[in-house]
This record gives C-alpha cells, sequence and structure tokens, in this order.
C-alpha cells in the first residue's frame, strides 16, 4: 500500500467572519507545521472562501466548500452555489455530513448528484458516511455504511473514486466530546468503508481512497487517531475553530 500525507480537514461550519478566519489561517501560516506529512484543507462558509484561498496562495493548504448544489453549472436556484461556480477557488467539498442529513433531510440519492457534481468539476468530494446512534450494533453500522457507499459512488467510474475522500463520523459523535475508540474507528474504516468500497471496486480502489475520521476530534486524541493503520486524518469540527487548539491538532498528526 503507497504511504499517503494524512489530510486534516477543518470545518468551520457556520462560525468565523471573514476577517478572524484569515488572522486563523495566517497564524496557522506563520508558526507552520510539517507539510512534507500531512494536507490541510480549510473549509469557511462561502462568503469567506475567496479570501481564504487569497490568504493560502503559494502555501500547502488547500481550500475546500462545506456544502454544493446537486445541479453542476449555473441556473435558476435561488440561493444555491454550484460546484462550478467554486472551481478554480475550492479543491475539496465536503457532501453529505450528518447535519445536513439530519437537519435539511439530504438523503443518499441527493448526496450523489453531490459527488457527481463535484467530479464533473474536479473537486475532491468529502463523503461523509457513519451511524446516528451509539448503541448500534458493529453489524448494523456495517450495513448502514454498506449502503450510504453503494448510493454515494453509484455511477462513479474507478479512476474517478480514487480521486474522493470518506469520512466516518458517527452524528452521536459530532460536538459532543464522545468519541469512539480508536481501535473501533480503525476497524470501520476496514472493514465498513474499504469493505464497502471493495463491494463496488477492486481493491486498487479501495487501498488509494482516503478515509478519515469526524467527531469531536481534538489535539489531545488525534495522535492516536491518525497512527490506526487505515485512518489517513481527521475532520475536525469545533477544535479548529481556535487558532492554537488547530495548530495542536496540525503538530500532534504526524
Amino acid at each position: 500500500m503507497m504511504n499517503k500525507k494524512n489530510l486534516i480537514v477543518a470545518n468551520w461550519k457556520m462560525n468565523l467572519k471573514t476577517n478572524d478566519g484569515v488572522k486563523l489561517v495566517q497564524h496557522v501560516l506563520d508558526n507552520g507545521y510539517d507539510s512534507d506529512v500531512i494536507e490541510v484543507v480549510i473549509c469557511p462558509s462561502f462568503l469567506s472562501l475567496e479570501a481564504i484561498n487569497r490568504t493560502v496562495t503559494k502555501s500547502p493548504i488547500s481550500v475546500g466548500a462545506q456544502n454544493i448544489f446537486w445541479i453542476a453549472g449555473e441556473g435558476p436556484y435561488t440561493g444555491e452555489v454550484s460546484s462550478y461556480l467554486i472551481s478554480g477557488v475550492c479543491d475539496y467539498v465536503i457532501i453529505g455530513h450528518s447535519e445536513r442529513r439530519t437537519i435539511l433531510n439530504e438523503d443518499d440519492v441527493l448526496i450523489n448528484k453531490k459527488v457527481v457534481s463535484a467530479i464533473e468539476n474536479d473537486i475532491v468530494p468529502i463523503i461523509c458516511v457513519g451511524e446516528t446512534e451509539t448503541n448500534t450494533s458493529e453489524s448494523d453500522v456495517k450495513s448502514m455504511i454498506f449502503e450510504q457507499i453503494a448510493y454515494a459512488y453509484d455511477g462513479i467510474s474507478d479512476e474517478d473514486a480514487i480521486n474522493t475522500v470518506i469520512a466516518y463520523e458517527p452524528s452521536w459523535a459530532i460536538g459532543t466530546g464522545n468519541n469512539n475508540d480508536s481501535e473501533v474507528i480503525n476497524r470501520v474504516c476496514l472493514e465498513c468503508i474499504r469493505g464497502g468500497l471493495n463491494e463496488l471496486y477492486d481493491s486498487r480502489v479501495s487501498n488509494l481512497v482516503r478515509t478519515i475520521y469526524g467527531g469531536s476530534v481534538t489535539g489531545s486524541i488525534v495522535s492516536e487517531i491518525v497512527q490506526q493503520e487505515f485512518v489517513d486524518g481527521v475532520l475536525v469540527g469545533g477544535a479548529s475553530l481556535s487558532p492554537d487548539g488547530f495548530l495542536e491538532i496540525l503538530r500532534n498528526s504526524y
């Protein structure tokens, strides 16, 4: 299996005005981290995409969006932002986050349309999957994730699938301070995510798709998570809103 940089994705959600976001990113750039071993993606609000993109120009940091509309181009869709409109500004986009699944009722069919849209405009989709309840059995978790992956990758070729990321984010862990055991996370990434991909593609694809974990990730636990064999990084929420807290995560992700 090829060596992959750990992927650290900051999902700012509906937080940080543009000036505050720029200051945070500049703080990270000024204080540094080892870009030879980790890749950093900042996902601000749509309002801040251009400013953050300018701030990270000529740096190793990439920019991502938190969502896109499912239509890939332009059209009469009030309030929506397409993959075409953010292409050239964003390298990544988060798709199917548990908050959008639960609060906005996004289903697997819509998520697949968004994945297709992102790929059409050369944006890497970060596809979120996972269970909703803490007491879900491992067999049910596997069935849920297999189904989510099957829908998300419907119609996606091997070569396009390779250029995707899957984030395992059990929704019960988002913003709660509760986490899965790192060995459980590793097992889910292997058996459920890579296993689900192996149902659709050959092992070359499942070995190259990066699998990351999201769920109350902090600087104190990130090292144990990213050291797991089948975990390729983390999706960070609240802890990415603090300049020093995010730096701690980056420096503990080597």
